[in-house]
C-alpha cells in the first residue's frame, strides 16, 4: 500500500527510507488515506456495517426488494419541496406545458432550454418559462413578505 502512495520524489528519499521514523509516519498516513478512501458501504457503523440496498441478502432478494417504502431520497425531498404551500402556489400560476418543463429543470434534466425540448416543446420556450417561474417566485415571496408584516 505504501508503495501506491510513493511518486517520483521517492528516489530523493535515499537512506532516509529505513528511517524507522519516517516508516511509521508513512504507515500513518497510508492508514489515514487507506480510512479516507475506503467506501460508505465497506465501513462499519455502531457495531455494524452499512449496506447497500443492491445487497443480495437471501435467494436472489436484495434489501431494496425488502424495503416497505421504495421511494428514494430525492423522492422524499422533492416530494416535501411540493408540499410547500408557496411551491404549490407559484405551480398554480403555471399552465400545464410551463409547468411541464418546471418539472423537468427540477429534476436535473439541464438547462431551462434543454427542458424545454425534454417536454416536447422549443428550446427558446425555457427561457419564456424561467422568466414566468422566476416573476411568480419573486410575487410569492413578495406577498409572504407582506403578511408577515401585516400579522
Amino acid at each position: 500500500m505504501i508503495d501506491a502512495l510513493l511518486g517520483e520524489w521517492v528516489h530523493r528519499l535515499g537512506r532516509y527510507l529505513t528511517d524507522p521514523k519516517l516508516l511509521r509516519i508513512l504507515h500513518e498516513y497510508t492508514a489515514a488515506e487507506r480510512r479516507r478512501w475506503l467506501p460508505l458501504w465497506e465501513r462499519r457503523a455502531s457495531g455494524g456495517r452499512v449496506w447497500l440496498t443492491g445487497v443480495t441478502i437471501a435467494d436472489g432478494i436484495t434489501l431494496d426488494d425488502a424495503l416497505p417504502d421504495h421511494r428514494t431520497a430525492e423522492d422524499l425531498a422533492l416530494h416535501r419541496q411540493l408540499g410547500d404551500k408557496r411551491v404549490r402556489t407559484v405551480l398554480r400560476g403555471l399552465t400545464s406545458d410551463k409547468a411541464a418543463v418546471a418539472a423537468r429543470w427540477a429534476q436535473d434534466a439541464g438547462t431551462w432550454a434543454e427542458s424545454a425540448v425534454g417536454a416536447h416543446l422549443p428550446a427558446a420556450y425555457g427561457e419564456r418559462v424561467r422568466r414566468k417561474f422566476h416573476r411568480l417566485g419573486a410575487r410569492q415571496a413578495e406577498r409572504a413578505a407582506a403578511a408577515g408584516v401585516a400579522r
